[in-house]
């Protein structure tokens, strides 16, 4: 059997190709994104073709004959408004603030009556049932759609949501999509033409209106993106220098204060000098050895502190004594080691001569001294040698 297409099923199959392509888009975002607010639209709109189907003359392409489509016809058309119904809450009830959803369970119990009803069919017949129980079936549909638009344009106007243009466009489209199911509905149900009876091109309009409002939030933070892509790297740069900045003035604030401990620590040190060439007491010597050891902490810090600032803190290009201050640094030490028990020897090679900055061999060599007796348990043994040679001088602790 050949079924030939009316312009009105053409212009169906049309809405529900741009219906079907806006499912699988929305379905297509879902999995990408997670949220179920897209698989409610996809579910939303997968019920609304089946609707679109079995209220228009392309139901003849589901049925193999009258008799098998006024069977099933009510019961399939009472369940999926139902579904539709349900999905309609789910779709926009995310737009409401603070709001119980058992509000609208009375608009699922209307349209479960239908269903219900729906069920007379098997027994009666179409005929009976289209006559005596489809009126009602219709009429608790029609209080379904009622019910829901009653309470969504309630809670908007209470939470003042219409200023949002996104639920303008919902609202109002919804409104006609709903009086315009309504009507085809119950004129069908009547038996009484009209010139849309059958055409649903104004649903898929408005569901691709619907999608469009829906996805805003979507297309908002794409743009948002957009936007931060093309300023983060501005913005990296300004925080990055910001952040120099405060370090900066950080190292500076350190550096300021390590001069001003280390000047009355290094006048204290040459007073104590001066006085112990006359009387060199003991005790005095074990400060003047730790105000020493004050001093040349605070120079490590400050030349660690140059040198991640990359400046340059050490002058090679002058001649220094390396035994004479390899010798004396070796000499300060020895009291420590004494105390400590350790047996303290050094054997420097008298008149070597570098050119090197006089204050870094100094350092080296306290830095050395020191770690060795930190380390080294009492009774153990420490010995110093310095040694040159051909291939350079050679410092041993």
């Amino acid at each position: 059997m050949i079924l030939k297409m009316s312009l009105t099923d053409l212009i169906n199959i049309i809405t529900i190709s741009v219906i079907l392509t806006l499912l699988i888009y929305h379905f297509l975002v879902f999995t990408g994104r997670r949220e179920f607010y897209y698989i409610n639209f996809c579910f939303f709109s997968l019920f609304l073709i089946i609707y679109i189907i079995l209220s228009s003359d392309l139901e003849r392409f589901v049925f193999r004959d009258k008799e098998q489509q006024y069977l099933f016809s009510p019961l399939l058309m009472s369940t999926d408004g139902l579904l539709i119904v349900f999905f309609t809450v789910k779709l926009f009830f995310p737009f409401l603030k603070s709001v119980d959803k058992k509000v609208f369970y009375p608009s699922y119990i209307f349209f479960l009556i239908p269903v219900l009803l729906s069920f007379v069919n098997f027994i009666t017949g179409y005929e009976w049932y289209s006559k005596n129980i489809m009126p009602y079936g219709i009429l608790c549909s029609a209080l379904s759609f009622v019910y829901f638009l009653f309470i969504y344009i309630f809670y908007v106007v209470k939470q003042k949501l219409y200023r949002d243009s996104r639920i303008k466009i919902i609202l109002f489209g919804f409104i006609i999509m709903c009086l315009f199911v309504l009507l085809t509905r119950i004129l069908s149900g009547f038996n009484i033409d009209f010139f849309l009876n059958g055409s649903f091109f104004i649903v898929g309009i408005l569901v691709f209106v619907f999608a469009h409002a829906l996805v805003f939030n979507f297309n908002k933070e794409f743009f948002e993106l957009n936007i931060l892509k093309n300023t983060l790297e501005q913005k990296v740069i300004d925080r990055t220098r910001q952040i120099e900045e405060a370090n900066e003035q950080k190292t500076t604030a350190f550096i300021n204060i390590s001069h001003e401990i280390k000047t009355p620590l290094t006048l204290i040190s040459n007073y104590l000098d001066r006085y112990m060439r006359d009387k060199m007491p003991a005790d005095l010597d074990v400060v003047r050895q730790n105000t020493d050891k004050i001093i040349r902490d605070i120079n490590n810090t400050l030349d660690f502190v140059k040198m991640e600032k990359g400046m340059v803190h050490y002058d090679h290009d002058q001649t220094a004594d390396i035994s004479d201050t390899i010798t004396k640094c070796a000499f300060q030490f020895k009291d420590f080691a004494v105390r400590k028990k350790i047996v303290y020897e050094y054997d420097v090679m008298p008149g070597i001569f570098s050119k090197i900055n006089p204050s870094a061999i100094d350092r080296i060599a306290n830095n050395l001294i020191d770690n060795a007796i930190k380390y080294t348990e009492p009774s153990g043994k420490i010995n110093i040698t310095v040694n040159a040679g051909k291939t350079g001088i050679e410092l041993t602790v």
